[in-house]
């Protein structure tokens, strides 16, 4: 029997997720809350759920968590668009919806920002001191989840995001000025994330928390100026000095489950034409 995979979220990093997945056999289920979300899930080839996780309970099509082996949530803080939104609450929610389900895995996509202001070399043993309200609430988050009865959960504390459509060096060009200069990059690329969970479904273990984060960490200057060259991308001066130098290290679940991070997909190439 088939898998049944349920991406709580299915955005910019599920769609491809539940691609990936049902390629290699497995059911998937995705969520969204707007008409043209769903759309998009639809066009994707993706059994598409409109389901509201709010800070009050949870509306929609319930149905999307029957008989589900494993779980992805990926429900970003959203504070840009909802600065009052409050995810720890939303999930506090969620976690009372699954104590009425029989979830086999869940892996809750959480952030490198529950680290706060921490620096040198930064391991899963290192404790959370979020500066952020976004990290805050992650912390949270993460404990919600950890004390449920589910037999597997996993946390996965991403770096960076990028694709071939996302990348921080646009939202820097936008700044008068690039703060730390000598600081290390923890980015990730979105197929590196997704070769982790399909790595994760196939082999769960009893719980764990893990970093997820190219280990490729050249100094922020170096790469963001020869990436914005390539790209043809004017940034503005950087600072003189640097207050914050973290390296994350993923060293954890690469010798857990493997290399899947690969170099080349943190360096962008020239555009065509």
């Amino acid at each position: 029997m088939k898998q049944r995979v349920g991406v709580l979220g299915c955005g910019w990093l599920g769609i491809p997720l539940a691609q990936h997945l049902q390629t290699k056999g497995y059911e998937v289920r995705g969520t969204r809350q707007s008409q043209p979300g769903l759309r998009r899930l639809e066009e994707a080839g993706i059994a598409a759920y409109p389901l509201v996780v709010s800070e009050e309970d949870i509306t929609g099509d319930l149905t999307f968590f029957d008989q589900l082996d494993v779980l992805i949530v990926s429900l970003p803080p959203g504070l840009r668009k909802n600065p009052t939104f409050r995810l720890d609450q939303a999930i506090a929610q969620l976690a009372i919806h699954l104590h009425t389900t029989a979830i086999d895995h869940l892996i809750f996509l959480s952030s490198i920002s529950v680290y706060g202001a921490e620096q040198g070399m930064i391991t899963e043993a290192t404790p959370c001191d979020p500066t952020t309200p976004s990290g805050q609430m992650l912390v949270q988050c993460e404990a919600l989840f950890r004390a449920l009865k589910i037999p597997h959960i996993t946390v996965l504390r991403l770096g960076g995001l990028i694709g071939n459509d996302r990348h921080p060096v646009y939202g820097l060009a936008n700044k008068e000025v690039i703060p730390d200069p000598m600081g290390a990059i923890n980015l990730v690329h979105q197929l590196e994330v997704v070769a982790y969970i399909e790595a994760l479904i196939k082999k769960p273990k009893k719980s764990g928390v893990y970093n997820v984060v190219n280990p490729y960490h050249p100094k922020r200057q170096e790469y963001y100026q020869a990436t914005a060259n390539t790209l043809g991308l004017p940034l503005p001066p950087f600072e003189n000095v640097t207050r914050k130098n973290v390296s994350i290290s993923s060293e954890k679940i690469i010798q857990n489950y493997g290399m899947f991070f690969d170099v080349e997909k943190l360096l962008i190439e020239t555009p065509s034409g």
